[in-house]
């Protein structure tokens, strides 16, 4: 019974294995709080665009363009050319947050967060999630939280499907949110933050 007692689940044998599934929880939690970004998009990915990238000065030069500018098809142009540049800023956790900053025409024209998406995963699954949003996924989210036990925030977001002047496509995605609600992870310090809340991890709103 010293070494293993079956009436009271005690002894070495019992507190030997506690002890090794406890020390392999904790190598694992170390090694995946080194790589925070494994399955976001700050994951390094291969691209699989083929265009030819700027680097140096000409890439310098192309971002100082790109922010005084009026011709549209130019913009595009010099931004698929810096894509490259624009990965290594995404990935950055220092530099990151200023990527607006660096490339401001993604605020004022259209279709360049889709230009860089396609970069990234091709024509054939940028595609594929473009034409399956309106069709297939919204309408089911729309559903889902119709059913939810609703609240007042719930219903803005559903009022918004039909004002003209609201992005349908942003609000029913605000709206996922609820349908998964966030949690500690398992991590009794960790606070758990409301379905309203986690929204600002999901879109941050720029005057």
């Amino acid at each position: 019974e010293h070494f293993y007692d079956p009436q009271s689940g005690s002894g070495y044998l019992a507190w030997r294995i506690k002890t090794v599934q406890r020390n392999t929880a904790a190598r694992s939690q170390r090694s995946s709080t080194s790589t925070p970004y494994q399955d976001s998009p700050k994951r390094k990915r291969e691209v699989l665009s083929t265009d030819k990238q700027l680097l140096g000065e000409q890439c310098h030069e192309a971002i100082s363009f790109l922010k005084h500018s009026t011709d549209e098809s130019a913009v595009k142009e010099k931004m698929r050319a810096t894509f490259q540049y624009r990965q290594t800023l995404v990935q950055d956790q220092q530099c990151s947050s200023t990527v607006l900053d660096v490339f401001p025409r993604f605020l004022d024209i259209t279709g360049l967060i889709d230009q860089d998406f396609t970069m990234m995963f091709g024509e054939e699954v940028s595609g594929r999630f473009l034409a399956k949003w309106p069709t297939f996924f919204k309408p089911r989210i729309l559903t889902d939280c119709k059913k939810m036990t609703s609240n007042e925030h719930i219903q803005d977001l559903l009022s918004a499907q039909h004002d003209s002047g609201w992005d349908s496509d942003l609000s029913s995605i605000l709206l996922l949110v609820h349908l998964l609600p966030p949690t500690s992870k398992g991590h009794k310090k960790s606070p758990k933050i409301s379905a309203s809340q986690a929204e600002d991890h999901v879109v941050r709103y720029l005057q």
